[in-house]
């Protein structure tokens, strides 16, 4: 079953672009998996 899945990024973890990076990694995985991603 397909989920929504809501992710909500800031602060330290947006802090620098490998930071970013790790972010859309995570964003990307769940994508994958066939949910549909909200990022906050």
């Amino acid at each position: 079953m397909n989920k929504i899945i809501v992710q909500k990024y800031g602060g330290s973890s947006v802090a620098n672009i490998e930071r970013v990076k790790k972010v859309a990694e995570k964003i990307v995985e769940k994508a994958k998996e066939g949910n549909k991603v909200v990022v906050v």
